[in-house]
């Protein structure tokens, strides 16, 4: 391991420990004849637990934790050439709706932020649509990266769509397969569940869109109050 800092050499550890620790559950379940994850399941709970660790070293090649602060109060990166898409929903009484989606880059580089408003009165089905719209919005640079993250604050949602993207249990008669199909057209996808603290440029849009429908690819065009939630999670990236 000459070359490689303590740091990298400890937090290489720790994911590897991660990994192991994961792999052996899923054993078991297997094992015991219990529902048991699948290689994709596995990838991803490593990556949360590895992000949710306050110990966890910084990478110089991940750059997703802060060693002084709970890293799942900041928005993280995704590793270099995976994108990551934060997605939410804001719903009123009066049943007018918007969902919010933001792609970035590892280096905290907006591709796009959109939004669109509906009607709905249902905050499940409302969370639902904000998924669906990432189908809406797909560019190039998201069927040529390597992976793609994609995060949200409403954990039923994450959970019952890990579930329904489990390729052991998919099912094209599934309820809403037609919503989730989009997702095996891309290299890889991961979704996690992340506090509203991690997910604010995706909650500012979603707000947003109650009244029009918009999609931005410009740092020019953001509302200053996006602009300004971009910077501080590019700050908490670059700011060790």
């Amino acid at each position: 391991m000459d070359g490689l800092s303590n740091s990298a050499c400890s937090s290489t550890f720790t994911l590897l420990g991660f990994a192991v620790y994961h792999c052996w559950q899923t054993r078991n379940a297997r094992i015991h004849l219990q529902e048991y994850a699948t290689p994709t399941i596995i990838a991803m709970r490593v990556l949360e637990s590895a992000s949710r660790s306050a110990t966890f070293p910084t990478q110089a090649n991940w750059d997703t934790t802060r060693p002084s602060r709970p890293s799942s109060t900041l928005w993280c990166p995704p590793p270099p050439g995976w994108l990551k898409i934060n997605i939410d929903g804001a719903l009123l009484p009066s049943r007018q709706a918007g969902v919010g989606i933001v792609a970035r880059d590892s280096s905290g580089t907006v591709l796009f932020a959109a939004g669109r408003s509906l009607l709905q009165w249902d905050p499940g089905r409302m969370e639902m649509a904000a998924l669906a719209a990432i189908r809406d919005y797909l560019t190039v640079d998201c069927f040529d990266a390597s992976g793609v993250i994609i995060e949200g604050d409403c954990l039923n949602l994450i959970k019952y769509c890990q579930r329904c993207f489990d390729s052991r249990l998919w099912d094209a008669h599934f309820p809403d397969a037609d919503v989730l199909s989009f997702l095996f057209e891309l290299p890889r996808v991961l979704l996690r569940h992340v506090p509203r603290a991690a997910n604010r440029a995706a909650d500012f849009c979603s707000h947003h869109a109650i009244s029009c429908t918009f999609q931005w690819t410009c740092l020019e065009d953001f509302p200053p109050v996006l602009s300004e939630v971009v910077q501080r999670d590019r700050e908490n990236i670059l700011n060790f």
